[in-house]
């Protein structure tokens, strides 16, 4: 018997499946740990939601990262892509990782192991599994961490909005959160099952 591939998956975020049985075993990261190492760092787990990290910023006074704002997907994706806007990146903020190799093996590495460029590090299509990150952040009011966090959300929102090309966003199930004005455009749908926002 020929045993079947196995893919780790995070959030789920720009993948997409064949119909049909695809002949994988996806295991899904849901690992969900937030936690101050000391003042002006934090340790991550890769499965932890961008939002659900920024919800828990807000709440505990953490900034520095709202340039993630509007981004979909997990931590440990944001790291693998190098996510970011509007000039800021994760690598901007990353200072060290756990990651397993294919071997089993675990290791703690530094930012400059991930080789980062513009949308992408060694991790976007390796061998080897960022399991948490610790992340250099600011403690500020939490009033103020949520502000900056709304103010990037909407310069995200507005960028999708005027954009040429057409986007459509989805949550874990599926569920479509915002389509913008060119999918419309494109597609010549009139219609389109939004919840939230359109």
């Amino acid at each position: 018997v020929t045993p079947l591939p196995v893919m780790l998956l995070g959030g789920g975020s720009n993948v997409v499946f064949p119909d049909g049985n695809s002949g994988l075993i996806v295991v899904i990261n849901r690992t969900r740990r937030i936690e101050r190492l000391e003042p002006g760092v934090i340790k991550v787990d890769s499965g932890v939601m961008i939002s659900d990290l920024l919800t828990w910023a807000c709440v505990n006074g953490t900034g520095g990262m709202d340039f993630l704002a509007g981004i979909p997907g997990t931590v440990g994706g944001a790291a693998a892509v190098n996510a970011g806007a509007f000039g800021i990146a994760i690598s901007s903020i990353l200072e060290k990782a756990g990651i397993v190799t294919r071997d089993g093996k675990d290791h703690t590495v530094d930012n400059g192991y991930f080789d980062f460029t513009y949308r992408n590090s060694k991790f976007k299509y390796g061998n080897e599994v960022i399991v948490d990150v610790c992340l250099r952040v600011e403690e500020q009011d939490p009033g103020t961490v949520e502000k900056a966090i709304r103010d990037q959300e909407f310069q995200f929102r507005t960028l999708i909005h005027s954009s040429p090309e057409g986007i459509v966003l989805c949550d874990l199930n599926g569920v479509i959160l915002m389509v913008n004005k060119s999918f419309f455009q494109i597609t010549r749908n009139e219609r389109f099952p939004v919840s939230g926002d359109s």
